[in-house]
């Protein structure tokens, strides 16, 4: 919850809570994996080490330089790496303060259901409008148990709305919600980077890596993502 409309840079208590979502098929992922890992090996110090938006200067080798001027380096080269590759991104904005305002939120609880409910939305109506048909598996970030259930509860409360969702076909998008450990997973790391974007362009004012990938985002006839690859949590969808 938020009970000052002040941006927090450094993490903490942010203004907005952010969810980033990747679209994409197995054998684009395989081949973005495969550029990622030349990313990892050019940078970092292990090759365990994630692709994130936030990362610590200790992360990177020491014979690059600047930390200031290599972070924005390895930003450049990993958002343009999204930038080329085949793929769909889906990004959701909520000012928490706002919506505590509003009435819209009382707890953490309706913050992620909220912001599902709207993620879950669009890409729903992006697969409906495109007809779809490839079988979709869903994977989050695991944190912690009562994280994780937080999350669990939330997406599954956004996904079984049948007034919600009428076109929504489960034998395609997988009604299930898989955990794992985005240190293993390349395609929540993705998603952490296009999360980290919008966060950077809402609570700093910073549209620079958001800009990069634009282009990824399914948007309108004049190229606007507004209510087709992203939305601003405003307001319940029923």
């Amino acid at each position: 919850m938020k009970n000052d409309q002040d941006p927090s840079l450094n993490g903490g208590n942010t203004l907005y809570f952010v969810l980033g979502a990747v679209l994409i098929k197995a054998r684009s992922l395989e081949k973005i994996e495969k550029d990622v890992e030349k990313i990892k090996q050019k940078y970092f110090k292990s090759q365990f080490q994630e692709v994130k938006y936030s990362l610590k200067n200790g992360v990177f080798k020491k014979d690059l330089g600047s930390p200031s001027l290599i972070i924005n380096q390895y930003r450049n080269e990993a958002f343009s790496c999204i930038s080329r590759s085949d793929l769909t991104l889906f990004e959701v904005g909520q000012n928490k303060y706002e919506c505590k305002q509003k009435g819209l939120i009382q707890s953490k609880d309706d913050t992620y259901y909220l912001s599902f409910q709207h993620l879950v939305s669009i890409i729903n109506s992006h697969m409906h409008r495109y007809r779809i048909k490839d079988p979709v598996t869903v994977f989050i970030n695991s944190i912690d148990d009562p994280h994780d259930e937080k999350m669990y509860k939330s997406y599954k409360k956004a996904l079984e709305n049948e007034s919600l969702f009428p076109n929504f076909d489960k034998t395609i998008f997988s009604p299930s919600l898989n955990f794992a450990k985005s240190k293993f997973t390349i395609g929540l790391q993705l998603a952490d980077l296009v999360a980290g974007s919008l966060w950077r362009a809402l609570e700093g004012k910073d549209k620079t890596y958001s800009t990069i990938i634009k282009k990824k985002f399914p948007s309108s006839h004049d190229g606007n993502p507004m209510k087709y690859g992203y939305v601003n949590c405003s307001e319940w969808l029923i």
